[in-house]
């Protein structure tokens, strides 16, 4: 295999053939805040401005009057749980339909990803493409933000439905 591919894969077949490690990542947690209006001490061009709250409030204000739309500050953090490592890629969806990729290495424990984004995270997901196929348990490769209803209405029908046909 390694003169074939011109590389080193002892690594690979030392985890999962050899030993007995197992691999499993899994989305850790999603953070999705509105980006605040920093107050304190700042340095513009040179002069020292002071932010106070009732700035804020002002700045907050001029805001919505100009619609603009705000900032999100967007907190990613993915975990490997096995002791196995293998490079990962991971993939989130904003709600308007923006996607964003990263490469994960998988060495260290767990990584933290911060994005600064005009858009609410929708969907993050670990190895989109399902080309990793050892990984031990792909119900934690996800996490979706605000999951649709309708699966549920469905299942709750055919429930309900059922239940009307067994009881007289």
């Amino acid at each position: 295999m390694n003169e074939v591919s011109g590389q080193d894969m002892s690594w690979f077949f030392d985890q999962f053939v050899f030993g007995t490690d197992s691999l499993d990542y899994a989305v850790e947690s999603v953070e999705c805040d509105r980006e605040p209006v920093r107050r304190g001490l700042f340095l513009e061009q040179g002069k020292r401005t002071a932010v106070t709250d009732n700035d804020v409030k002002r700045i907050e204000k001029e805001r919505v009057k100009k619609k603009e739309q705000p900032q999100y500050h967007i907190v990613v953090k993915l975990k490997r749980e096995g002791e196995a490592v293998f490079p990962v890629d991971m993939q989130m969806t904003l709600e308007n339909g923006e996607t964003i990729r990263k490469h994960w290495d998988g060495r260290d424990r767990w990584v933290k990803y911060e994005f600064t984004r005009s858009s609410k995270a929708k969907r993050v997901e670990i190895d989109p493409e399902h080309k990793v196929l050892l990984d031990v348990n792909f119900a934690n490769n996800s996490w979706v933000g605000d999951p649709a209803p309708l699966p549920f209405v469905k299942w709750f029908s055919n429930l309900l439905f059922w239940s009307q046909m067994v009881l007289p």
